[in-house]
């Protein structure tokens, strides 16, 4: 029995009837259909201002929400399946089987160029890259069943495998069969697995350690046929799921449904995206559909994945003081990404240049925050603290304590500290920068 079409699935909620989603969809928010004239949608990975996602039929889409246009961002693609951004903004790309396909895992660097990342496990090709995740530490985890194609196999399993960034490649006992969609849990503890297979249709889950290395394989979800998913910052697993029970699905860290959000085409992956990342694309038969949700999509990577984004927003910017160069808020990592993948790093007095290099790297500012402070010629930061909390006034204070470094002695360095705040309880940063021992000598508010 076909589907009914979502203006009456909508329609429904009107009058009534329960909301299947479970207040997951905005009030109001309906799916809007934004394009359907691929040959079978698939992938999703936003880059911080629009979506990339695959085209099955050899190419890879852009859909910008400014302009609500669709174009071809590449093509040929090498039958690219699911992708993502990597930290340092390099989009990494699962490419399949069949006619023209890479079967490889690419990767393309901000200048364009694409290369290998890996296409083979002991010396032996992949069977078809289908879909990844990325952790904290820059691993890539990359499913590789065969579902169509009929080059010869050189690998007698289907399985998961991680790509360590020094490109070595290593096999994950997850258990599963025909191993699909896959994401890391929000905490960055959890591999999610989707086996969609004729032998088993299951969500499973594997506890990861800080090594990358996998255990306790087990089902969340049974029965099934999970393909494409992702997850939100509180946890949340949201799902495409084919078969009788065809839609996105969304469960809780253990399995627990917790709502379901119809569409009109069988789903095949999602991904978040927007300015808060709470609007949700899903490839979709041959569309690219949205909806506006009250979930918050998790980044682990990408080029706004900043650690304490959706915080305040403050570009960065010179504001005449030699002590401090700008406040955000991110960690030391997240800078350390950004700063790699800007190059060389932009002298410390050129403040512009440092923004501009960082805004060529698609840092999304209204969304993701870092603290930059810069040391004076003759002084050193001996401590950074912030409060807590915001304060009743919405006013969060950063305290840089600092003393003589010696004369003659030039420090030029940064500190970065994370914090995670949310957005709404914070209106004003203050930063007071203080001498070893005395009063506050210069107190900054950055609106």
């Amino acid at each position: 029995m076909p589907m009914p079409p979502i203006a009456l699935i909508l329609a429904a909620f009107a009058v009534g009837q329960a909301d299947p989603s479970g207040g997951l969809v905005k009030p109001g928010a309906a799916v809007e259909r934004l394009w359907g004239e691929g040959s079978f949608t698939e992938g999703g990975a936003w880059d911080g201002r629009a979506l990339l996602f695959s085209d099955i039929g050899d190419r890879i889409m852009r859909f910008d929400p400014a302009t609500r246009r669709v174009t071809t961002w590449r093509e040929p693609s090498g039958r690219a399946n699911g992708m993502l951004f990597d930290r340092e903004g390099r989009l990494v790309v699962a490419e399949g089987a069949n006619t023209g396909g890479g079967r490889r895992v690419s990767i393309t660097g901000r200048d364009g160029k694409v290369r290998t990342l890996a296409d083979r496990f002991g010396g032996r090709r992949f069977n078809s890259p289908n879909d990844l995740a990325i952790d904290r530490a820059g691993r890539a985890y990359v499913s590789d069943p065969r579902y169509v194609g009929d080059e010869p196999r050189e690998l007698d399993f289907e399985g998961v495998f991680r790509i360590d960034p020094d490109g070595s490649v290593h096999r994950v006992e997850t258990s599963a069969k025909k191993p699909n969609g896959l994401a890391v849990a929000s905490d960055g503890r959890t591999l999610y697995v989707a086996d969609n297979g004729p032998g088993r249709r299951a969500l499973l889950a594997v506890d990861l350690d800080r090594a990358g290395d996998v255990s306790r394989p087990r089902v969340l979800v049974d029965g099934v046929g999970v393909d494409g998913l992702t997850v939100t910052t509180d946890g949340k697993i949201v799902a495409t799921v084919g078969g009788p029970s065809a839609g996105v699905r969304v469960f809780d860290p253990v399995g627990r449904p917790l709502g379901v959000i119809p569409v009109p085409e069988v789903p095949a992956n999602v991904e978040f995206g927007g300015p808060d990342r709470s609007t949700l694309y899903i490839m979709a038969g041959r569309g690219l559909y949205r909806v506006e949700t009250t979930m918050r999509g998790f980044a682990m990577s990408g080029p706004e994945a900043v650690e304490g984004a959706r915080t305040i927003a403050v570009p960065l910017q010179d504001n005449g003081y030699q002590h401090v160069s700008s406040v955000v808020i991110g960690s030391a990592s997240d800078l350390d990404a950004l700063l790699a993948r800007v190059g060389p790093k932009p002298g410390w007095n050129d403040f512009a240049g440092l923004e501009s290099a960082l805004r060529d790297a698609r840092v999304d500012f209204r969304t993701s925050a870092i603290v930059l402070i810069r040391h004076d010629e003759g002084s050193a930061t001996t401590g950074v603290t912030f409060d807590t909390k915001p304060g009743r006034d919405k006013t969060l204070v950063c305290r840089i304590a600092r003393e003589p470094a010696g004369i003659g002695l030039t420090v030029m360095s940064y500190r970065c500290l994370a914090l995670a705040v949310d957005r709404a309880e914070v209106e004003r940063v203050e930063v007071r920068v203080e001498a070893a021992g005395d009063a506050p000598r210069e107190v900054l508010e950055v609106r």
